[in-house]
C-alpha cells in the first residue's frame, strides 16, 4: 500500500526531508527493527494530535530471518526472567511456609492466645470489632510482605504502631511463648521456624521500651 495514495493530501516529515516522492515510498510492515525505526519514521500532524508512522521496505527473505532473530533474542530475556522469578518464589520464607493461607492461619491462632492472656489481655481492652478486624489483616499483610509474598503492607512502621504502649520485656516474654506455641501446633519445619523467630526478634527494638 503506497502511503501518499492512502493518506491522500496530509503532509509528512521525516526530519532529513521535507517532501517524499511516491515512488520512493517504502510499504508499511507491522514488524522492525528498533534501531532502524529510529531512522525510518513519518510523522502526520492532526491538529494537536501527532501520529508517527514507522516505515520500513518490504522485507526479502533476508530481512525476515533477521527480523525473525530478533524476536527469538527478545523472547530470551523474558523466559530467563520469569524462571528466575518461579526460582524466588520457591525459596521465598512466605512460599515455604505454605503461602498467604498458612500466615493467616498462624495469625487467627496466634491473636486469640494474645488477647485472652491475664497480662497481655490489656493491649486489646475496649476495641471495637471493626479496629480488630483491620488489626488482623495488617498483621497478615505485614507478615506476608516481609517474608517475601506479593502483598504490600499499607500500615504504619513498627516504631510508630507501638509507641506508647509500654510494652515491657516481661510482655515480649509471654508473646513469644504463645508464638512458640502457634508454631508447635502447625509444626513448622526447623528451618522455617528459625527464619520466624530471628525476623520477629529483628523487631523488638521498636516495640519493647
Amino acid at each position: 500500500m503506497r502511503l501518499i495514495s492512502a493518506l491522500g493530501s496530509f503532509q509528512f516529515s521525516t526530519g532529513e526531508r521535507s517532501v517524499i516522492e511516491e515512488e520512493e515510498t517504502p510499504e508499511v510492515v507491522a514488524i522492525v527493527e528498533p534501531v532502524r525505526a529510529e531512522r525510518n519514521h513519518l510523522s502526520l500532524n492532526l491538529g494537536k494530535v501527532q501520529l508517527r508512522i514507522l516505515l520500513f521496505p518490504s522485507p526479502t527473505i533476508h530481512n525476515q530471518a533477521r527480523l525473525g532473530g530478533l524476536s527469538e533474542r527478545l523472547k530470551r530475556p523474558i523466559k530467563k526472567e520469569l524462571e528466575m522469578s518461579e526460582q524466588t518464589k520457591e525459596t521465598t520464607l512466605y512460599s515455604r511456609l505454605g503461602g498467604y493461607d498458612a500466615i493467616a492461619a498462624v495469625v487467627d491462632d496466634l491473636l486469640p492466645r494474645m488477647m485472652s492472656d491475664a497480662q497481655l489481655g490489656r493491649f486489646w481492652q475496649h476495641r471495637g470489632e471493626d479496629g480488630m478486624r483491620r488489626e488482623k489483616q495488617l498483621l497478615i499483610d505485614f507478615l506476608c510482605a516481609s517474608a517475601g509474598g506479593p502483598l504490600y503492607y499499607t500500615g504504619r512502621d513498627m516504631a510508630t504502631s507501638h509507641r506508647g504502649m509500654k510494652i515491657a520485656e516481661s510482655d515480649w516474654a509471654i508473646f513469644l511463648d504463645h508464638l512458640n506455641a502457634t508454631l508447635d501446633k502447625f509444626a513448622v519445619p526447623e528451618r522455617e521456624r528459625g527464619e520466624v523467630l530471628a525476623f520477629v526478634e529483628s523487631t523488638k527494638k521498636d516495640i519493647v521500651e
